[in-house]
């Protein structure tokens, strides 16, 4: 009997000697601020001996989408456990990734199970919820800017593996959340234009007004030709575009400001009374012809190399910064006047149905297409070196108009035939010449060079006048 307490008590004794004086039941919750996080900097291990860490067995979830946290939103955060012990405890908060600051605001569902710590900053179990090993609650996100954050999460399983008051298990984990940013939008609001853009997978759905900027703005080519197009707002986020048709549509406005990359512009048939190009210097190719415009500004285009602004209502047009031009379409304009004499690059000129009074093309030395008839010319150098080369050539109805200056005025007279019956050719239409057949009398007849009358003009004529 004797041996047998003696045994007890020494069992007894030791039990006391061992016991882990360190560990503190805390069955009621944390006292908070034992997350590890950034901001608390110190853990369930400032409270507990653990016998063993581990990030394997717990884990911090949510209903926050991949997409991100929406400012103001409420989620649901679950903290979970999988203890081999019968008594569990934990402590979530959430901070901020660049301030380590507390962030976001919990709310209690279920107060038998958490509770709320360190000043509202935290979440814990409570003494109903420490043989739990899955906590929820909610919790409201920041407000917007706020970035990036992340949960941090402490979790304890009391005397483990039985659940006595002896060594416990720690374990730790986090969840990292970005802050959902909202697409920026451009404003379309034509439906036509937006359904064009949906057609051609920029966007998604019914037209609603609107287009993710992000789905257009690397777009370099945009055909939206012949469309009942009333309004191309929105064409100022294309800024990668560096062709646009928007030929054949309905505008009466076009802001192409924002475009400036742009190379190619079709605009012609619509109603523009006015149209800006003066920010598209790498505009190389314009055609604005059919449209209604009174002036047009292409001086800042020091890449244009086609220009086609025929079938406008334009009474002038500066051309001499345009030095690369090679072809230009001006005609069934209001033009009194066109200088073209730094355009020596131009190989086609189409100048008909104007007011000129005057041309000189003989500074153009690569043309060899030059339409100007119906105009009130009175005056015309062709001689450019190059009439041989010319594939057209037409100076009809230019009543005013009787002397040609020419390369070589024979060649001239047996290949140009599109001139009126009183034009002739010379390399030198002085103002005496001019003067003498721009005398009023009546022509009798025209005959070749054998004397017998003809209507021909592609071979050597004889004018007899009576004066």
């Amino acid at each position: 009997m004797k041996k047998s307490i003696f045994i007890f008590s020494a069992i007894i004794a030791a039990a006391i000697l061992f016991y882990p004086q360190a560990t503190v039941s805390l069955s009621t919750g944390s006292p908070g601020g034992k997350t590890g996080s950034p901001s608390d900097n110190t853990d369930c291990t400032s409270c507990h001996t653990v016998i063993s860490t581990t990030s394997t067995l717990t884990s911090i979830n949510s209903n926050i989408p991949s997409s991100g946290y929406v400012p103001g939103n409420t989620y649901t955060i679950t903290a979970i456990i999988d203890p081999a012990s019968m008594l569990s405890g934990f402590e979530v908060t959430c901070e901020e990734n660049t301030t380590n600051t507390k962030t976001g605001t919990f709310f209690i569902t279920t107060p038998n199970e958490t509770q709320l710590v360190n000043s509202g900053s935290s979440v814990t179990h409570t003494a109903g919820g420490n043989s739990m090993n899955t906590w929820s609650f909610n919790w409201e996100a920041p407000a917007a800017g706020t970035g990036g954050i992340t949960f941090y999460g402490a979790f304890i399983e009391a005397g483990y593996p039985f659940g006595q008051n002896f060594d416990d298990h720690f374990s730790s984990t986090t969840l990292s959340v970005s802050e959902f940013i909202s697409p920026q939008l451009t404003t379309i609001p034509d439906a036509n234009f937006e359904q064009e853009l949906i057609n051609l997978g920029y966007d998604t759905g019914t037209p609603n007004g609107s287009v993710p900027t992000a789905n257009i703005n690397s777009v370099d080519s945009l055909d939206v030709s012949s469309l009942s197009i009333t309004d191309l707002t929105g064409i100022e986020d294309f800024t990668a575009l560096t062709y646009l048709d928007c030929r054949s549509t309905l505008l009466t406005s076009l802001d192409v400001s924002q475009n400036t990359a742009l190379d190619t512009l079709f605009c012609y048939n619509n109603q523009l009374t006015s149209l800006d190009v003066s920010q598209n210097t790498a505009l190389t190719y314009l055609d604005c012809r059919s449209t209604l415009l009174t002036s047009l500004d292409v001086s800042a285009n020091l890449a244009l190399t086609g220009l086609q602004c025929q079938s406008n209502q334009l009474t002038s047009l500066d051309v001499s910064q345009n030095t690369a031009l090679t072809g230009l379409n001006c005609l069934s304009n209001q033009l009194t006047s066109l200088d073209v004499s730094q355009n020596t690059a131009l190989t086609i000129l189409e100048c008909d149905n104007n007011q000129l009074t005057s041309l000189d093309v003989s500074q153009n030395t690569a043309l060899t297409i030059l339409w100007c008839d119906n105009n009130l010319l009175t005056n015309l150098d062709v001689r450019n070196g190059n009439n041989t080369n010319f594939t057209l050539f037409e100076a009809t109805t230019n009543p005013n108009l009787t002397c040609i200056n020419v390369d070589d005025a024979l060649w001239s007279t047996t290949n140009w035939i599109d001139i009126d019956p009183q034009h002739y050719f010379s390399t030198n239409c002085s103002t005496t010449d001019i003067e003498e057949h721009a005398i009023n009398k009546e022509l009798l007849k025209i005959t070749d060079l054998l004397g017998r009358e003809t209507k021909q003009t592609n071979q050597p004529l004889f004018y007899i006048y009576d004066d």
